[in-house]
């Protein structure tokens, strides 16, 4: 008698879950918030396939995904200019069906901008604001008797 094992073939393709073809420009920002434009081909609920070179296998990341906000992932792999993101947290079914519906994602070095000071508002003096309101409202009474006896 002969004594086999039988061992199970490992798939390739170990996802749980269905990609989507994007062909989308984003922006990813690496653990120093630095910013750089990818093109993603794929994205699925669990993770993305994106093209860069300045990625390596275990950096943290966070993907912007137009319209479904930034995810935060780790790069798992790298191969012929392509990397592979596992998110975090899978995006829920919402979230991935509104994922690159919208407009483009706006990409760029935006300087920090500094908050404008408060208007100065400059009164006009308690006489002068008096004499406004008495003045305007005998010209509106002056008016209204004028309406008056033309009708009358």
């Amino acid at each position: 008698m002969v004594a086999a094992t039988v061992k199970k073939m490992q798939s390739r393709e170990r996802r749980a879950n269905d990609r989507r073809p994007i062909a989308r420009r984003s922006t990813v920002r690496d653990s120093d918030r630095a910013p750089s434009e990818v093109l993603i081909h794929e994205l699925s609920p669990g993770g993305c396939r994106f093209a860069a070179s300045d990625y390596a296998v275990g950096d943290r990341v966070l993907v912007g995904l137009d319209g479904a906000g930034q995810v935060a992932g780790q790069i798992v792999w790298r191969r012929h200019g392509l990397v592979g993101c596992v998110f975090d947290e899978p995006l829920d079914g919402a979230r991935f069906a509104e994922a690159f519906t919208g407009t483009p994602v706006v990409t760029g070095g935006f300087a920090a901008f500094e908050p404008l000071p408060e208007p100065v508002v400059e009164k006009w003096p308690v006489a002068a604001r008096l004499a406004i309101l008495f003045g305007g409202a005998t010209l509106m009474w002056g008016a209204i008797a004028v309406v008056a006896l033309a009708l009358g």
